[in-house]
């Protein structure tokens, strides 16, 4: 059995807390179906474990749109391994970050990154 997410600290609170105020008030109407969507992807994703037998279903972004599609056109996240080949150079890890998280500002580092994108498509922990 897979350990459980640790709680967020420090900068994953402050960036979860940026990104609730973000959410445009028209998104809650179309919320529910968002929420189940995204709860049985990272229910997936869980249950994959690291991916390295069973591939990452792809999380949308919050605006509803592929990251994976025009006009992000980002590397598909089918493990863990995928996550931590991304660097600052490609703008992958900053380009997913901001597209799961709203654009939240602050100084967060290349791992805080990584582990809240892996976080955010269901990953159990970070690998």
């Amino acid at each position: 059995m897979a350990a459980p997410v640790p709680p967020p600290t420090g900068n994953e609170s402050a960036r979860r807390a940026q990104y609730a105020e973000t959410i445009p008030k028209s998104f809650h109407v179309f919320r529910p179906q968002y929420d189940e969507d995204k709860r049985q992807y990272r229910l997936f994703n869980q249950q994959a474990l690291d991916g390295s037998l069973t591939r990452f279903q792809t999380m949308l972004f919050p605006d509803d749109t592929d990251p994976t599609q025009p006009p992000h056109n980002l590397p598909r996240i089918t493990n863990v391994q995928v996550v931590n080949d991304m660097d600052w150079e490609e703008q992958d890890v900053l380009a997913y970050d901001q597209g799961y998280y709203r654009g939240t500002q602050g100084n967060f580092t290349l791992e805080e990154c990584r582990k809240c994108i892996l976080m955010f498509i269901g990953v159990p922990r970070v690998m």
